[in-house]
């Protein structure tokens, strides 16, 4: 698999496995998770609200190296305000698979409770054991590369998605989760991707800057 595949896996994997509605890969560049490719704007925007309030199943299996499923978020108890954000995107369960080397995360989503069957779960863990050994050889791939200039337009839009959450919380008076939530509440009505509502996010701060 070429290095410039890396963005491609998620789709991939989630028509080879057939219960997927949404999947996600999240990559470690310079020390940060790095969102570095989704399915649809709905996986993309699952995966940028765990990183902006700094919790979910993609961290927490990112963290402990293990896999981490949540068979009904709806009944969620973990994680603080993202499950809540999940249902309101349409998700009601995920499954998130470590890379190995703590490389990264693969996530699968699912519109349905308990989405996932046994067999959906091995082929999701044999599938992160090949994308695992691929980001491990991606990352010693110089820095002029594809996936190298992927996964910085990744990290930065990562940092801008932070930014415009903390943009949210100082002009409204917001909690994290809450800024997260108005951030694509306005998308949504704008008809905008997660990316364009923090780029409209940001240039209105900074044509409010003295």
């Amino acid at each position: 698999m070429p290095f410039n595949a890396l963005a491609d896996i998620p789709a991939v994997i989630a028509r080879a496995l057939g219960e997927a509605d949404g999947c996600g890969l999240t990559l470690v560049h310079d020390d940060r998770t790095v969102p570095l490719s989704c399915t649809s704007a709905t996986a993309a925007a699952n995966d940028a609200s765990q990183h902006a309030i700094g919790a979910g199943p993609c961290l927490e299996a990112l963290e402990t190296q293990v896999q981490v499923e949540s068979r009904d978020l709806a009944a969620e108890l973990r994680w603080g305000e993202y499950p809540r954000i999940a249902v309101d995107l349409g998700l009601r369960s995920v499954l998130a698979m470590p890379l190995r080397s703590g490389m990264g995360v693969l996530t699968l989503y699912s519109a349905k409770p308990d989405g996932f069957s046994q067999d959906g779960r091995r082929g999701a863990a044999e599938f992160a054991e090949i994308v695992g050994k691929t980001a491990e050889a991606a990352a010693r791939v110089d820095a002029g590369s594809d996936t190298a200039q992927r996964l910085r337009t990744a990290l930065r839009r990562s940092s801008d998605t932070e930014q415009a959450v903390g943009v949210l919380m100082a002009r409204h008076g917001l909690g994290r989760a809450e800024a997260f939530d108005a951030l694509l509440r306005t998308g949504r009505e704008r008809g905008e991707s997660v990316h364009a509502a923090v780029e409209r996010v940001l240039d209105g701060s900074r044509r409010r800057e003295p």
